[in-house]
């Protein structure tokens, strides 16, 4: 399953792993990362290993070209893709992830499966943040007075942190749909990426 945690707000301190920890940590029950700090963004990552079971490709994953990847999901067609595209190292869906986002203007729309990363250059630019076809895995975000932006796998994560409040109308949502189908969150302000959409290059299925 996995799951992840990213932000660039000031606001995010070490002593604010615990509150991420109690919030992702369930997600990822082979193994969790510490609150990594890269070019002004603080990074969490839970892991589920299906493929590569293999502390080589624990999260966050440093990409060849000095960026950081966090992923949830399986890329299934990642073998045919890294053939595809003379990618070495095929042992791992993370890492094919990983060389794929480098290459540009790459169609997101070629993977296969059911995920949601978060890919940040070496330079610290925000440069996918996407969400798969049908939306199976979760991408919520929040962005602050000041622009500053935190992504997670869990909504309720963004809201200890943040100190916001339930949306009392997603509740109501809840009764009639069994999901905030209009307002996205059962939290004022948080907003989720839509599936087949990366929040950085738009959509990219319909």
């Amino acid at each position: 399953m996995c799951g992840f945690f990213v932000s660039n707000s000031p606001n995010i301190k070490e002593s604010d792993l615990a509150i991420i920890k109690k919030r992702i940590q369930f997600r990822g029950p082979d193994g969790d990362s510490d609150l990594v700090h890269f070019s002004g963004w603080n990074i969490y990552h839970a892991r589920l290993a299906i493929i590569a079971p293999n502390d080589k490709y624990n999260q966050p994953y440093v990409t060849s070209d000095g960026g950081i990847l966090v992923f949830n999901g399986e890329i299934l067609n990642y073998k045919e893709l890294a053939k595809k595209n003379n990618i070495t190292g095929k042992d791992s869906d993370t890492h094919v992830l990983s060389e794929l986002l480098q290459i540009k203007d790459f169609n997101l729309n070629e993977l296969e499966g059911f995920y949601a990363f978060v890919m940040i250059d070496k330079n610290g630019v925000l440069r996918y943040c996407a969400r798969d076809r049908f939306g199976v895995k979760p991408l919520n975000y929040y962005i602050d007075d000041k622009k500053h932006i935190t992504i997670s796998s869990e909504a309720s994560a963004i809201s200890d942190l943040f100190n916001l409040d339930y949306n009392e109308i997603s509740l109501k949502e809840y009764k009639v749909f069994r999901a905030p189908i209009y307002q996205q969150s059962f939290f004022k302000q948080i907003k989720v990426v839509n599936p087949g959409t990366c929040f950085i290059n738009g959509p990219y299925f319909d």
